[in-house]
């Protein structure tokens, strides 16, 4: 690779302020598009999203149920724990 037409002093010279805000504009917008599209695909490529969804839903419905509140629960807990019956609907 040849630079013939550009001097070294362009080269070596620091990025003023303007040019670090630009670039690190640019690295900001750069970086949040690519998690929320890698976030997308993630969820729209997941077979079992649905499962999931509809696990969770049922899951926190019967912890209203029983009275359990503000309780962060993992994937797996949540699967457990939509298949639970409430023991007072039992009559």
């Amino acid at each position: 690779m040849v630079l013939r037409g550009v001097s070294a002093q362009s080269i070596i010279r620091p990025l003023s302020r303007n040019e670090v805000t630009g670039l690190l504009f640019r690295l900001t917008i750069f970086g949040a598009t690519t998690y929320f599209t890698i976030k997308w695909m993630v969820d729209t490529l997941d077979p079992t999203r649905k499962q999931k969804v509809e696990a969770q839903k049922q899951a926190e419905k019967l912890m209203r149920q029983i009275g359990v509140k503000d309780v962060k629960l993992s994937e797996y807990e949540m699967s457990i724990a939509a298949h639970l019956v409430d023991p007072l609907s039992l009559q």
